[in-house]
């Protein structure tokens, strides 16, 4: 076995790896999907999402391998990421490089490898890569759909990456902006620079996915719902960051307040079409007791949780009502939906469960806009509770003072 090639930018390959702190999540279920479509489309026995590191290969996500790593020198994909396009070996027994690669010799007896390099910011930090024990070679359209699926983990791994980067900056500045101006100024203009960022990868998936609809050979119908889905979840990020930064913004001298009647008006006129597409029913009670609050801050609030409450119902009735008890307005939103375990009840009412769940029909969300909610609440002298019962439905419950 020869030893391993290095990339010209071997340096900064490493350094873009160590400073992605999306890297350091093994369970992601987004990537573990991949790999398992992967080695049912291609029907091979190994398919893996691999990280290489200066003497290690590290699996993101694999399906068919025990190992969590190998050594980077036994590592095909140490060769694969030294060109940009689909790297393949058809039979490695009969390839100088491989023929004597522990991994072919001995379990799990490769022969077989097709890996497409994921470059984040043009640097290869590993590969999406097929495995059999057989020889065999890609068809055209399996090369090209390897290369797509590889462009779908990169476009994830980087909107992932940026979720993580932005809630840090939401952390960090968040006490200087009610103190300064100046912080304020410089937060909106991060803010600018990482939407503009993100809408880039979203424009180059939608041109993808109208190519291939358009195109003799389509994509698989289950692929095109998957990076729809992902779009929308991109939209919806951009959208909450937005409305955050521009609240941030304007804390220090924020008297646009409006009355909670005002505010659910507003949003059963705009998330009309999102029930109606879901077979759901939203059915909003005049408040017996009308109080004026923030709107940016009570609208971010009521319209993150209908859409949660939406999103995890199907045919059935969502209700918005509010009560007011001695000083306190209590404002409750009812699902009938699929509900939650004790166990993820206590994380989300603890703010530490950020992961994004599907929806009833597969919808993605980015786990933002609740720790946001949690947030404003807070900003309102107020607090969010949510209770739960698997298969029942879940409440959410904002307490204000009046």
């Amino acid at each position: 076995m020869n030893r391993i090639p290095l990339p010209a930018n071997e340096t900064e390959r490493l350094n873009m790896i160590q400073s992605m702190k999306v890297l350091k999540d093994k369970a992601d279920k987004e990537l573990q999907n991949i790999v398992e479509f992967c080695s049912d489309f291609f029907e091979v026995p190994i398919a893996l999402i691999t990280v290489l590191h200066a003497d290690m290969q590290e699996f993101l996500a694999k399906k068919g391998l025990k190992d969590d790593s190998t050594t980077r020198e036994a590592a095909f994909c140490s060769h694969a990421i030294m060109q940009s396009d689909v790297f393949e070996v058809i039979d490695a027994h009969q390839d100088i490089r491989f023929s004597q690669n522990p991994f072919v010799v001995g379990d799990p007896h490769i022969v077989f490898y097709a890996g497409k390099p994921l470059l984040i910011e043009q640097k290869a930090i590993g590969t999406l890569c097929l495995l059999d024990n057989k020889p065999r070679k890609l068809t055209e359209k399996e090369t090209a759909l390897l290369s797509v699926l590889a462009a779908k983990v990169e476009y994830y791994l980087e909107q992932k990456e940026r979720n993580i980067r932005l809630l840090e900056l939401m952390d960090h500045y968040h006490a200087e902006l009610l103190r300064n101006q100046e912080s304020r100024d410089k937060l909106m203009q991060v803010l600018a620079a990482i939407s503009h960022d993100a809408i880039g990868p979203v424009r180059s998936i939608n041109q993808l996915m109208q190519f291939q609809l358009e195109s003799k050979d389509a994509l698989p119908e289950e692929l095109i719902v998957e990076m729809s889905q992902a779009l929308h979840s991109s939209e919806d990020m951009l959208r909450e960051m937005i409305d955050w930064g521009k609240m941030e913004y304007a804390a220090a001298t924020d008297n646009n307040g409006a009355f909670l009647s005002e505010v659910m008006k507003e949003l059963q006129d705009e998330l009309k079409m999102d029930f109606i597409k879901k077979g759901n029913t939203l059915e909003m009670q005049t408040p017996s007791k009308d109080v004026m609050y923030s709107k940016m801050k009570l609208k971010f609030i009521l319209r993150n949780l209908l859409h949660n409450a939406n999103k995890f119902s199907n045919n059935s009735t969502i209700r918005l009502t509010s009560r007011s008890a001695n000083d306190t307005l209590e404002i409750r939103i009812q699902d009938e939906g699929a509900g939650m375990d004790a166990k993820k009840l206590l994380g989300l009412n603890a703010n530490s469960q950020t992961d994004s769940t599907l929806g009833s029909i597969g919808e993605k969300g980015n786990g933002i806009g609740l720790p946001l909610s949690f947030q404003f609440a807070r900003e309102l002298k107020g607090s969010l509770l949510f209770e739960s019962e698997l298969g029942k439905g879940t409440v959410a419950v904002i307490k204000l003072p009046i």
